[in-house]
């Protein structure tokens, strides 16, 4: 792979207090890493550990983590849900992701 990152954007609708709509545009990677971050967190895994059990290499799941890897391809993301002990489909279904609209290539 090149190293380039392809640029998804999401474009996720969020309620203000007023009740108007308000679109904030996040980048396909980020906001995987965040899915990333939760799931570590609610389940007190490490990275290295996730690497582990991910099949994957520590490098790739910080590169993931910084924005720096393209998360469009289906190997990584089924070994990032493996390593959550979820499906891909599981991985996949949290509410940033299920709310978004993807605009762009």
């Amino acid at each position: 792979m090149s190293g380039k990152v392809n640029e998804k954007w999401i474009y996720n609708s969020i309620s203000t207090e007023t009740g108007a709509k308000e679109v904030n545009a996040l980048k396909y990677s980020e906001i995987l890493s965040k899915r990333i971050t939760s799931l570590c967190s609610e389940r007190n895994i490490t990275y290295n550990k996730l690497a582990d059990m991910s099949g994957l290499g520590s490098s790739t799941i910080d590169n993931i983590l910084k924005g720096r890897h393209d998360l469009t391809n289906i190997r990584t993301l089924h070994g990032l849900a493996t390593g959550f002990s979820m499906t891909t489909a599981e991985f996949l279904n949290f509410t940033e992701m299920n709310e978004a609209q993807f605009k762009g290539k």
